[in-house]
């Protein structure tokens, strides 16, 4: 049995191992920069191009192909570019508007920092291509950063990343997040069943939390009454792979069923997850990691 394919997460730059072309994930398509000059231009950096393994080489053609990018306007930037202009607020470029993240903690379910295109002024193109390999990342607000461009503000700022785990810092209760809802982690049995990581939960600035909706608390991930509504994602028992094997897989329950999806490597896996959440099973284990 194969499992479901799964995408790098929007906003990912991608190449394939032996291959210098990259690419910028959005919505399960791929869009190649042109080249270095255009690359510096979205001021991204080299460090965050991950590296898609050559024993995977068809990976990337499950994509599909979007117009290459070689002419960077400001008013009009690439889809799934992380970006931040002069002052603190990050957006995703989402459907040509600029999507906000309303606090670091929603940001966090869905980037790393360092994946923040930070578009500066009365930089010269040599200046953008030397900086393109810079280990540096200039995170501190400066006089040098560009105003903000010309691009619509989407009114619907982004939400916790489904199946993240958050809770108000200084209080006990953990939620599931999925959509419009949160879901409260009854007991820590519950939590230990689920096969979750207390490092994998995020502390919420107050009064985050407080403007989702309450959920009734999740059942116990092996029931058969699982609510049909809830992200998948959240309901994930575990991340697995055979020892013989590079592909991770995730079991997961939807509508009350058991569902696998795959990862086929284990770079895909980590792009949304972490590395302590992948268990290793013998060869002999069946489809579904039982």
């Amino acid at each position: 049995m194969t499992g479901d394919f799964v995408s790098y997460r929007d906003g990912t730059l991608v190449r394939a191992e032996g291959d210098s072309a990259v690419y910028l994930i959005y919505h399960g398509t791929k869009r190649p920069i042109a080249n270095l000059t255009t690359f510096a231009q979205l001021h991204l950096k080299w460090k965050n191009v991950v590296v898609h393994p050559a024993a995977d080489s068809g990976y990337l053609d499950r994509y599909k192909t979007e117009p290459t990018i070689n002419l960077v306007n400001l008013n009009n930037l690439p889809n799934g570019l992380v970006v931040r202009f002069k002052g603190p607020a990050v957006y995703s470029v989402v459907g040509g508007k600029l999507k906000p993240y309303p606090r670091p903690s929603v940001f966090e379910t869905h980037h790393r920092w360092n994946e923040i295109s930070i578009f500066r002024r009365n930089l010269s193109v040599s200046q953008l291509e030397a900086e393109v390999f810079s280990e540096e990342d200039p995170m501190s607000v400066s006089d040098e950063q560009l105003e903000s461009v010309q691009m619509n503000i989407d009114p619907t700022p982004f939400r916790y990343r489904g199946g993240s785990l958050v809770r108000t810092q200084g209080e006990a209760t953990v939620y599931y997040t999925a959509g419009t809802k949160k879901y409260p982690v009854p007991s820590m049995q519950v939590f230990q069943d689920l096969k979750l990581h207390w490092s994998s939960v995020r502390n919420s600035e107050a009064g985050v939390l407080t403007a989702i909706d309450p959920a009734t608390n999740l059942p116990l991930y092996n029931r058969s009454d699982l609510p049909s509504t809830v992200d998948t994602t959240i309901l994930r028992a575990r991340a697995w792979r055979k020892s013989n094997e590079a592909t991770v897989n995730l079991t997961t329950y939807q509508d009350g069923k058991r569902k696998c999806l795959q990862f086929s490597t284990l770079s895909v896996f980590l792009n949304r997850f972490g590395s302590n959440e992948v268990g290793v099973v013998s060869p002999s284990t069946d489809a579904c990691g039982r």
